[in-house]
């Protein structure tokens, strides 16, 4: 939200008349923490120029902050707010300081477009700057080309959409077919912004990835930056001083943040609440992790990867995915895209049906870009993990080899077990059939077992059949219970049933003698 200061104080008249202007122009933007924000100091800096009092960014942003505070003061610990003012105060404190860096005054710029781009270019990277701590504490995540994309994004919205849209809304109560033709241009300037944004999101070097950060991580990034740019009278040397200090302090608190990768007497398989789909984090007894992807059920577009199971993962101090295991090759998975940008996987492991089709190419192209290996799962496998055994039983050589095209291979699963000690873990789907069913599964039969459904509840399923061979003492249902289940007949004989919808994230814990399930909020 902009005013022209410099017109408006040589009119004694201007100020009142633009306080209903400013206030509709925020109340149809919806008065949102930014507007408001935006709003209360123009409103205060033309209260100012009418009563004849000097404006002062400092006095102005104070006031605007206290009155947002009295109305909703627990915005103070809301993002919008902290980035908000941080992103205004960078904007003062650093723009004339990047400025001289370059040694250009704006005198020196013969032309006034690039004059403009010139100053623009700089504000937009102070305020990516003051920003950027504060994104990758409550977002994990900071844009590395967002000072340049505010150049093309902000006068495409401010100069073409947003007056458009404005001058539209006002005809259309006149002639809806003029209305019309104003919004074109705004239509198509917001279609390439959203088209440009697009792109810039898709370019690998374009963000950075954080783990859970601190906030101590926030304090010494403001640190750092403050001891860059201020103008201290203190000595050169003291301030370098304080700068090499605060700069140890920061990579120091980076390079330490602790991975859990460290070798345990336990294996536990972490089940995590994704919705329509399946998502489990395994930790081995040697410290190797592995995330199993199910698939995901669900014609959402909402990101799973990046606004639940990325997060997961960062909360857990897992920095690197040893083995990432497609158990599913349905293609509407929308959990593999950000979770393969954001860490890095060492071995893909698969049926192999997957690669002809569509639905992971993406994926997979990503992957091979960061050199990761492959390998394909078939039947009769094994796979030693440490002490830990991984023993696939479905899918077989002939099944991957005569696999049709998509959209047909949706059935084929991988169905492995995992043998630790005396306690077993079965991840299987909630339809499957392969051939001696009651070879595979009394192979170990006297072991300690939990058996993980997932995949469609929906149709007949052979959930009591694989309980009947198996005989469990842990049955988890991922994500929902099948209405077909008789879960009071499963509780006559010990059985100990859960659902990820009802229950949650789910652990299941085992070290090598008995098995267990821990239930977190």
């Amino acid at each position: 939200m902009g005013v022209g200061f410099a017109e408006i104080r040589k009119k004694p008249f201007g100020p009142p008349l633009h306080f209903p202007f400013v206030i509709f122009y925020a109340e149809i933007t919806g008065l949102s923490l930014p507007t408001k924000r935006a709003m209360l100091m123009v409103l205060i800096a033309l209260l100012a120029l009418l009563i004849r009092r000097i404006r002062d960014f400092w006095q102005v942003l104070s006031i605007a902050a206290m009155l947002i505070l009295v109305d909703q003061p627990d915005a103070l610990f809301q993002p919008s707010f902290q980035l908000s003012f941080s992103a205004l105060i960078a904007i003062v404190f650093l723009t004339p300081r990047l400025k001289s860096i370059t040694k250009l005054e704006d005198h020196e710029i013969s032309s006034r477009f690039f004059r403009m781009l010139f100053n623009a270019f700089w504000v937009s990277l102070s305020a990516c700057i003051g920003v950027a701590p504060l994104l990758a504490y409550h977002f994990r995540i900071v844009s590395l080309l967002g000072a340049i994309a505010n150049l093309v994004i902000i006068p495409l919205v401010g100069f073409v959409a947003l007056p458009c849209g404005l001058l539209s809304m006002a005809a259309s109560f006149a002639d809806p077919g003029l209305a019309s033709a104003i919004i074109w241009p705004g239509t198509k300037a917001l279609k390439l912004t959203l088209a440009i944004i697009l792109k810039l999101s898709h370019l690998k070097l374009g963000v950075i990835y954080f783990p859970d950060l601190s906030a101590s991580f926030v304090f010494l990034s403001y640190a750092l930056i403050f001891s860059l740019f201020h103008n201290f009278s203190l000595n050169k040397k003291a301030v370098a001083c304080g700068v090499i200090i605060t700069t140890g302090l920061l990579l120091a608190h980076l390079g330490n943040k602790e991975t859990d990768s460290q070798p345990t007497n336990t294996l536990t398989m972490s089940i995590l609440d994704v919705g329509h789909g399946c998502c489990i984090l395994g930790r081995f007894p040697t410290g190797q992790r592995m995330l199993i992807e199910g698939g995901n059920y669900s014609w959402s577009t909402f990101n799973i990867g990046k606004n639940v199971v990325a997060p997961f993962l960062w909360k857990e101090k897992v920095k690197e995915i040893d083995f990432l295991l497609l158990a599913s090759v349905y293609p509407r998975c929308s959990l593999l895209p950000f979770v393969v940008d954001a860490f890095q996987i060492r071995e893909l492991w698969h049926s192999g049906i997957g690669l002809r089709g569509y639905a992971f190419r993406e994926t997979f192209e990503s992957l091979r870009e960061k050199n990761c290996t492959k390998k394909i799962l078939t039947d009769f496998q094994n796979i030693r993990l440490g002490e830990v055994s991984l023993k696939v039983l479905y899918p077989s050589v002939y099944q991957v080899h005569q696999a049709p095209d998509p959209p047909y291979y949706e059935k084929y699963y991988v169905i492995f077990s995992l043998k630790y000690g005396k306690t077993r873990i079965v991840l299987l789907p909630f339809h499957f059939f392969f051939e001696n069913e009651e070879l595979r599964f009394h192979e170990s039969q006297s072991a300690k077992t939990a058996l993980l459904f997932y995949g469609k509840t929906t149709g007949k399923n052979s959930v009591d059949y694989a309980i009947k061979l198996s005989n469990p003492e842990i049955v988890v249902f991922i994500p929902e219970v099948p209405k077909s289940y008789h879960h009071e007949t499963a509780q006559k004989v010990g059985i100990k049933w859960f659902s990820i919808s009802k229950d949650g994230l789910i652990r299941i814990v085992s070290d090598g003698n008995e098995i267990s399930v821990q239930k977190s909020p």
